[in-house]
């Protein structure tokens, strides 16, 4: 498009600019290339949602992660033709994520991109929200669905988390005395913390789980694993256990920041946070107990021996009576749309 490509020439840019550098520092200035870039993507791709949206007759669109050029123009497409959106809720948010908090002047005509309703896995993330949203006239709700991952249907329609059909994972040299369950995030290594932890207890058992945005991480983590001679590692690339099933056949969660530390503690099962934006993103979660920041090899595994094997929350009845109330919003939605129609 070609005003995008004028964007430096606006007249609020250089006061944008200038507002963005004093409240978060000159490294955060807007770079002027990239943000073009992203408009004429969502422009690009504004038609093909327009028409696709048309051909379904959709009522209602269900998406995770709205916060892309092309989550925008499908938002965008949606709100030109009356059709509500709605953003499940994919890992961590609170104060800490600039999406979902502080939208205090957001625009009430067709250029607001921001979803209609937001799809919170608790309450907690549902205030944050709510914060913001409360003056906004009714145009953005937040309302609490569970964490949809968290509940699991077999082909007979039952919740196989509340059927515990998965035993745990299997280990090279056997029985081991306690099993960590590592979420990964995009590093390609793991840190000599971790390395040391696993060299000095070959009675733990240790399972990568790799994230699946960053799938390319296995190699290079399997490699390392390799070359350091590591025992009882198993690296899952999310094929062997569903995430819940996996936290209930372990003793102890360990990331650098994964939002798996929310669903962690919806489990019962303690976090050990080994990055420092974890201890940031997670203050809350640190506060009360539900997980702990550690940086070193031996306050790791004096953490992993004071934890004995517990039994898990009962969340699962729980997270899933919460998400039939997400799904019957929606629903409700859908009724609404063809009333309204």
């Amino acid at each position: 498009m070609i005003f995008s490509t004028k964007l430096e020439g606006c007249t609020n840019w250089d006061r944008f600019s200038k507002i963005i550098e004093e409240e978060l520092g000159p490294e955060f200035r807007p770079n002027s290339s990239k943000i073009n870039f992203h408009i004429n993507n969502l422009f690009q791709q504004l038609p093909f949602f327009s028409k696709l949206l048309e051909s379904t007759n959709c009522k209602v669109c269900v998406m995770s992660g709205y916060y892309s050029s092309t989550m925008f123009a499908l938002i965008k497409a949606c709100r030109a033709i009356g059709v509500k959106t709605v953003e499940i809720q994919h890992g961590v948010q609170g104060d800490a994520h600039l999406a979902y908090r502080s939208w205090f002047n957001l625009p009430t005509d067709h250029t607001n991109i921001m979803p209609d309703y937001f799809w919170t896995w608790s309450i907690r993330e549902k205030v944050i929200i709510d914060n913001w949203a409360d003056s906004t006239a009714g145009r953005h709700k937040a309302f609490v669905g569970g964490n949809p991952c968290l509940t699991i249907y077999n082909k007979k329609g039952e919740n196989i988390v509340t059927k515990n059909e998965f035993k745990g994972y299997e280990f090279p040299s056997g029985k081991v005395s306690k099993v960590i369950l590592f979420t990964c995030q995009a590093f390609e290594n793991l840190s000599e913390a971790v390395i040391k932890s696993i060299q000095m207890r070959p009675d733990f058992g240790w399972v990568f789980r790799i994230h699946p945005q960053y799938w390319q991480t296995e190699k290079s983590i399997r490699a390392q694993c390799e070359s350091e001679g590591l025992k009882n590692i198993i690296i899952d690339k999310g094929e062997l256990l569903p995430l819940s099933s996996a936290m209930l056949c372990s003793t102890v969660h360990m990331t650098e920041f994964s939002s798996s530390v929310i669903e962690a503690a919806a489990v019962g099962l303690h976090s050990i946070i080994i990055h420092p934006y974890g201890r940031e993103l997670y203050a809350d979660l640190i506060e009360v107990g539900a997980a702990s920041y550690i940086d070193s090899f031996d306050d790791i595994l004096k953490k992993i021996d004071s934890i004995s094997p517990s039994i898990k929350s009962n969340f699962a009845l729980a997270n899933e009576k919460a998400f039939m109330e997400g799904v019957s919003e929606i629903m409700s939605l859908v009724r609404r749309t063809e009333y309204s129609k």
